[in-house]
């Protein structure tokens, strides 16, 4: 009786030895590189505003943009007119749910307070931010890829059968490298400013404050060298001469102006960082 009983309480300890060796490896693996960018990859796209967001750019915007290039006034259009359309459609509509997209990934485990299970499954409060920083820069790349890539295709299509040929010609894939990048960019400056304030509707309101509003306040100081000095350094203005026609030479070209805006980003993901290792949440 003795024996059967020291017997079962082995096979007991055994059953409890090996269970927590099963959860130490499987929290060994949830502590990971990638199985952090895995989980918050789909953490990502369990939110209705990225699936949203992602729907929009590449389902209406492309029929409004085929409608464009149909029916249009084209005359006098240039070789470049179809990566020039990309643009101005892109920078005027899908850019929002761009910042939207990245603003609201950033905020939401904060107004929900799901924040607090993530920091149970990963401590490593460097490793979490990092992960949500690449896996949002990969999304907005893929969808600005897809979005740019579509709509420029359209225009190869439909504008010479208009009358009006078109090539990919210098500076033409600098300008749809530029954009895509810009967009990636303008993405993480909203998730940084939305990881900073904790607040979706405050990251969305700075990130276009700043892109729209601020160079328009900026241009009241007048056209005198500080105030061109003052906007050439600006985020937004900077980093759109990526994907300009012709860019200024105040901000360093188009990869000069590129790098101000990813310096910019730089910045605020090690003040996000640093801020959320001191966070008591």
């Amino acid at each position: 009786m003795i024996d059967a009983q020291e017997t079962a309480l082995r096979i007991d300890v055994q059953k409890e030895a090996s269970m927590a060796d099963v959860q130490k490896m499987a929290s060994r693996s949830g502590r990971s590189l990638l199985g952090v960018l895995r989980s918050e990859w789909i953490k990502l796209w369990s939110l209705r505003a990225s699936r949203v967001a992602a729907v929009f750019m590449l389902v209406p915007m492309t029929i409004i943009n085929l409608l464009v290039l149909l029916f249009a006034d084209v005359k006098g259009g240039t070789q470049l007119l179809a990566v020039e359309a990309t643009v101005r459609m892109f920078t005027t509509i899908d850019l929002v749910f761009i910042i939207v997209l990245g603003g609201m990934f950033a905020a939401g485990e904060f107004s929900t307070g799901s924040i607090r299970p993530s920091l149970g499954a990963v401590p490593n409060r460097g490793l979490l931010v990092v992960a949500k920083i690449a896996v949002v820069a990969v999304a907005v790349l893929i969808l600005s890829v897809l979005a740019v890539g579509i709509s420029v295709a359209l225009g190869l299509i439909v504008l010479p059968m208009r009358g009006v040929e078109q090539s990919l010609a210098s500076p033409a894939i600098r300008m749809i490298v530029g954009l895509c990048l810009y967009s990636m960019l303008m993405g993480l400056f909203s998730f940084c400013i939305g990881f900073l304030g904790r607040s979706s509707v405050g990251a969305i309101s700075v990130t276009l404050g700043v892109l729209w509003i601020l160079p328009s306040v900026v241009k009241m100081l007048g056209d005198g060298e500080t105030a061109q000095a003052i906007m050439a350094r600006l985020p937004g203005v900077a980093g759109s001469q990526a994907f300009a026609l012709e860019p200024a030479a105040a901000t360093g070209g188009a990869w000069g102006g590129l790098a101000i805006l990813a310096a910019n980003v730089v910045v605020m993901s090690v003040i996000a960082v640093n801020q959320f290792r001191r966070l008591d949440v």
